[in-house]
């Protein structure tokens, strides 16, 4: 579908995709955004060769970020609402441009956020509502949005 359109950087509000295999080809592509009538989608396979890919956001289906972790140039990962089964963030350590990593409500088996500690860009961490300590965010020191974190209980080890 999207083969002639291979310099095309940004794609948004693509609301009668049913999957991604025909991005494949967009190599340039470095937003895509508001994916949520992808129900379907439970991997984002069709995506690993979209390595200039800087903006994912609004996937509500996923079930888990294995495919994320050659997107290195990745920025910003939000809205990713239905990760229920995932219980860390390793495969998000190699993502150490990411500044954005909001709107992750269920992820209720997360407890920690040791996978992040290297991601020192980061600047917004919102909505892990389920997480109870903030300990391995001392090295975060550029994060300036940290929100709805409904569940956390003690503040003393963070400096």
């Amino acid at each position: 579908m999207f083969v002639e359109l291979t310099d095309l950087t940004d794609l948004t509000d693509l609301t009668d995709l049913t999957d991604l295999t025909d991005l494949t080809d967009l190599t340039d592509l470095t937003d895509l955004t508001d994916l949520t009538d992808l129900t379907d989608l439970t991997d984002l396979t069709d995506l690993t060769d979209l390595t200039d890919l800087t903006d994912l956001t609004d996937l509500t289906d996923l079930t888990d970020l294995t495919d994320l972790t050659d997107l290195t140039d990745l920025t910003d990962l939000t809205d990713l609402t239905d990760l229920t089964d995932l219980t860390d963030l390793t495969d998000l350590t190699d993502l150490t441009d990411l500044t954005d990593l909001t709107d992750l409500t269920d992820l209720t088996d997360l407890t920690d956020l040791t996978d992040l500690t290297d991601l020192t860009d980061l600047t917004d961490l919102t909505d892990l509502t389920d997480l109870t300590d903030l300990t391995d965010l001392t090295d975060l020191t550029d994060l300036t949005d940290l929100t709805d974190l409904t569940d956390l209980t003690d503040l003393t080890d963070v400096n």
